[in-house]
């Protein structure tokens, strides 16, 4: 226990440490690091029973506050961006599948598994149930920093976004909140035994952008300590992933991934380049709502440059919603099919 509280210790003050020095999202980058040199190291992985659920539905609750005070979103140009989004989403999926797969030489599964362009809680899940190899994860932490980095360059302004947190008031939204933390969990139980990958991120996400109004919490936003608290566990279990791999096998796979995850931005890039005039909104808005996953950091992005959070929000919904249902109904059909009759 003390060990465990002890390297949870360091990968949090690894996480300020980057925070302090203005690293774009540095609190879960160091945390990442902290983690990752603790399970390197001292061959030692932080075992957060529970982590994962927490950080689902925190992250989900967050996210679907957001969504649930859309204005004027509907606009006739949704419907052919989102065709085009999951149009957009094939193509990244198969560039980046075939240089996993054909000039890697990866298995097929890993390859899969490595260019699911989903939320990194529902990876996890994923790398969890299908018992897959570390350079899965690495791969998708290469995503990680490179949409964070190259978001950052690009639009440093998310320094200057306004304040859009308020005061937490326990009194006036415990009710609401436990309510809806109770179904939200209840929800997810439920998607958890259907296979659904990030169960409670999932019904999080759209339990709170329906019942945010009902349950009186459209002027609540999460606490930043919880936010921060969610991040650096996020940061403590994806970087425990790589106990066990020495560092030049972590810079081979981050290799392949980072080419990998190039190809899926460019291209996400050229779609949006060719088709932003045909859809009838900028550029980088629609590169935006067409990037493979980190769903929270293109949300902030989008406030601090005044872009339509909304129409980048309802993309990225569509897409792990899209995603993580397709998993859990194959299970269920391959289940059916292999079901001996009677």
């Amino acid at each position: 226990m003390k060990k465990k509280l002890l390297c949870l210790v360091f990968a949090a003050l690894t996480g300020f440490a980057f925070h302090t020095l203005s690293i774009p999202h540095g609190l879960l980058l160091g945390s990442m690091v902290g983690s990752a040199a603790i399970a390197i190291s001292l061959d030692h992985a932080i075992n957060l029973k529970f982590g994962i659920e927490y950080v689902q539905v925190v992250l989900g609750t967050a996210t679907g506050l957001l969504m649930s005070n859309w204005n004027g979103f509907m606009t006739p140009h949704i419907v052919p961006s989102i065709v085009l989004m999951l149009i957009c989403l094939l193509g990244q999926y198969l560039v980046s599948w075939v240089w996993l797969c054909k000039i890697c030489k990866w298995d097929q599964k890993d390859a899969v598994l490595a260019t699911y362009p989903g939320a990194l809680a529902a990876v996890l899940d994923l790398v969890r149930s299908e018992n897959t190899g570390n350079r899965v994860v690495v791969v998708h932490l290469t995503r990680l920093v490179l949409i964070t980095c190259t978001l950052s360059l690009m639009i440093p302004s998310i320094t200057n976004q306004p304040d859009i947190t308020q005061p937490f008031t326990l009194q006036s939204h415990a009710k609401g909140l436990a309510i809806l933390l109770t179904l939200c969990i209840l929800t997810g139980l439920i998607m958890r035994r259907l296979a659904v990958p990030a169960p409670f991120m999932i019904s999080a996400i759209l339990l709170t952008s329906f019942l945010a109004s009902p349950l009186e919490l459209n002027a609540f936003t999460v606490p930043d300590w919880c936010l921060d608290v969610t991040t650096i566990i996020l940061g403590v279990i994806i970087g425990s992933k790589v106990k066990g791999m020495k560092i030049s096998e972590i810079s081979k796979h981050a290799g392949a991934g980072l080419v990998s995850v190039s190809l899926m931005l460019l291209f996400a890039a050229a779609v949006a380049l060719i088709f932003a005039n045909v859809v009838g909104v900028p550029p980088l808005q629609l590169w935006l709502a067409h990037l493979p996953g980190a769903i929270e950091l293109v949300a902030l992005i989008g406030y601090s440059n005044g872009l339509n959070v909304a129409f980048i929000l309802l993309h990225h919904l569509v897409r792990m919603i899209v995603l993580h249902f397709t998993p859990a109904i194959l299970a269920q059909s391959r289940d059916y099919r292999t079901r001996p009759k009677r």
